[in-house]
C-alpha cells in the first residue's frame, strides 16, 4: 500500500513558532502611545528610539511569517495535487510546471504566479478557483516584495511628490511595512485559501485530517 507524506503539518507548526516570535514582539509596544506614532510616522518623538526599534524587529518577522506562510501553502496545494490527479507523471507537471498545463488559456495573462496556476488546476479553473487565486495573488505580491529584494530611492527633497524611483519594471511596495494590525485581515485571506485548497483535496487524502486555521493563531 502507497502512503503518501509531505511537511505540510512541520509547516503548520513552523508557521505557529514564527507567529508566536511576532507576537512576543508585539506584547512590548502594545497599548503605547508610540506604537500608533510610529507605526503612522507621525509626530514621532525622540524619547521612541527604542520601541522604533522593537516595530522593525515586529515588521520584520511578519515579513518571514507571511513568505513561510505562502510556503505552506504551496505544499498543501502540491499534496493535494499529488493525491487528485490520477497519474504521476501529470501529477509532476501540474507541480513543476503549472503553466504549460494551462498553456492557452486566457487567465494565464491575468494572473502572475505559477502558484496561482495550480491552484486553478485543482480547482479546475472553475469560477471559484479564479476568485480564490486572485485573492492569492495579494499575498504573492507581498511575498515577492520580500524575497525579491530589490533596491529603491526616495527623493527626500519632493516627499510629497511620492518621487519613488524602483530598480525594477514590475509594480512592487517593498517599502510598505506589516504590523501585528494587519495580521487579521492577512490571516483572513491564507484561510479562504487553505479551506479551498482542503474542500477540493480528493476525500481519501490525509490532508482531510489537517486542522489549522490561521485566525485562530490570533491571541
Amino acid at each position: 500500500m502507497e502512503v503518501m507524506f509531505s511537511q505540510i503539518q512541520e509547516n503548520c507548526n513552523r508557521v505557529k513558532a514564527i507567529y508566536d516570535l511576532v507576537y512576543a514582539e508585539y506584547i512590548e509596544t502594545r497599548g503605547k502611545s508610540a506604537r500608533k506614532r510610529i507605526i503612522d510616522n507621525k509626530d514621532v518623538e525622540a524619547d521612541d528610539e527604542q520601541y522604533t526599534y522593537l516595530l522593525h524587529e515586529e515588521s520584520s518577522l511578519i515579513g518571514l511569517l507571511i513568505v513561510w506562510s505562502i510556503t505552506t501553502v504551496e505544499g498543501l496545494i502540491n499534496h493535494a495535487l499529488a493525491g487528485n490527479i490520477n497519474n504521476k507523471i501529470l501529477s509532476i507537471l501540474a507541480i513543476e510546471n503549472p503553466k504549460k498545463v494551462l498553456d492557452g488559456n486566457k487567465i494565464v495573462n491575468v494572473l502572475s504566479s505559477e502558484l496561482s496556476y495550480k491552484l486553478l488546476i485543482l480547482g479546475e479553473n472553475s469560477n471559484e478557483s479564479q476568485t480564490v487565486a486572485r485573492e492569492l495573488e495579494k499575498i504573492i505580491s507581498i511575498r515577492n516584495s520580500i524575497i525579491h529584494d530589490k533596491p529603491y530611492i526616495i527623493d527626500y527633497a519632493n516627499v510629497e511628490s511620492n518621487n519613488v524611483f524602483r530598480f525594477s519594471n514590475k509594480k512592487v511596495n517593498n517599502e510598505k511595512k506589516y504590523y501585528y494590525e494587519d495580521l487579521k485581515e492577512l490571516f483572513g485571506i491564507f484561510d479562504i485559501i487553505f479551506d479551498y485548497i482542503l474542500k477540493k483535496t480528493n476525500i481519501n487524502s490525509s490532508l482531510k485530517q489537517l486542522k489549522f486555521h490561521f485566525i485562530d493563531l490570533l491571541l
